[in-house]
């Protein structure tokens, strides 16, 4: 709110909007391909025991004061 009363906001100046380049629309595509709907599933099925490694490993150490 402060920032709202202590600047005012309004459009660019007519001298300034040439300066200013215009973004293009981002054109989205959608197909119905199924043949990648098992990456969805194997990378979090596989990452995900990874990373539990990993930080379990992680703790282990941390708590044993041992070197990893």
């Amino acid at each position: 709110m402060r920032l709202l009363k202590t600047y005012i906001f309004e459009e660019l100046h007519p001298d300034d909007k040439g300066k200013v380049k215009k973004q293009k629309d981002a054109l989205t595509t959608t197909t119905d391909n199924d043949s990648t709907w098992w990456t969805k599933w194997v990378t979090p099925a596989v990452s995900a025991p990874v990373m539990t490694f990993y930080i379990s490993r992680h703790i282990f150490f941390k708590i044993s004061g041992r070197r990893e």
